[in-house]
C-alpha cells in the first residue's frame, strides 16, 4: 500500500490562512474545483476526510494542487502536518478521481475570459489560489477569490498590480475590478 503513497509538498502561500498541497504528476485531474462544503464533494473520500477537519473552510483543487482554505483565526502552517497526514491516509491508491460534476468554475463569461484564463490565473495558481469571473459590465469586473486568494491580506496589492494593470493594458477600457 505504501507504494501508492506520494510525496505530498506542504508549500506556504502569502495567505497565513491557507496551505498548498503541491500533488505529484500525473494523480490530478484536469480542471478545477472550489468546495466551501463538505456536500460538494460527496462520494470523494480524500475531500470529505478532509472536511473532517473543524477550521477546514473551503478547498481549491487545481491542476497540480489542493489549496485548503483555514477558517479566521487559524495559522495554516500550525496545522499543516496534520492535514498533510490525513491526506496520506485517504489517499486513492489509482490517482485522484475525476473532478465533481462542472461547478461555477467552468464555462466563459465573456470575450475576456480567454486573456484572464491564460495570463491571470497562472500567477493566482502560483500562490494556491484561483479567480472565477463572475461577470463582465464592460468597464467593469466581478471577480470571486478562491483558494489562497479568498481573505489574503495582500488581495488589494494583487488586483491593483497583478489583475487590473495587465488586464487595462490589453483592454484599455476597463476602469474597475471588484473582488468577492
Amino acid at each position: 500500500m505504501d507504494d501508492f503513497l506520494p510525496d505530498l509538498v506542504l508549500v506556504a502561500t502569502p495567505n497565513p490562512r491557507a496551505l498548498k498541497l503541491q500533488l505529484p504528476p500525473g494523480s490530478y485531474p484536469s480542471g478545477a474545483f472550489w468546495a466551501d462544503d463538505a456536500h460538494l464533494v460527496a462520494g470523494y473520500p480524500l475531500l470529505e476526510a478532509l472536511f473532517t477537519y473543524p477550521a477546514l473552510e473551503g478547498l481549491y483543487l487545481a491542476e497540480g494542487f489542493l489549496t485548503l482554505l483555514f477558517m479566521p483565526g487559524t495559522e495554516a502552517q500550525l496545522v499543516g502536518a496534520e492535514l498533510r497526514n490525513l491526506a496520506l491516509t485517504h489517499w486513492p491508491t489509482q490517482g485522484l478521481p475525476a473532478l465533481p460534476p462542472p461547478n461555477r468554475l467552468q464555462g466563459e463569461v465573456s470575450g475576456r475570459a480567454e486573456f484572464f484564463r491564460t495570463r491571470i490565473l497562472p500567477a493566482t495558481h502560483h500562490d494556491g489560489g484561483g479567480l472565477y469571473l463572475l461577470e463582465d459590465r464592460g468597464t467593469e469586473l466581478t471577480l470571486e477569490a478562491l483558494g489562497a486568494c479568498r481573505g489574503c491580506p495582500y488581495a488589494p496589492e494583487t488586483v491593483e498590480k497583478g489583475i487590473l494593470t495587465p488586464l487595462r493594458a490589453q483592454y484599455p477600457d476597463l476602469l474597475r475590478v471588484f473582488v468577492q
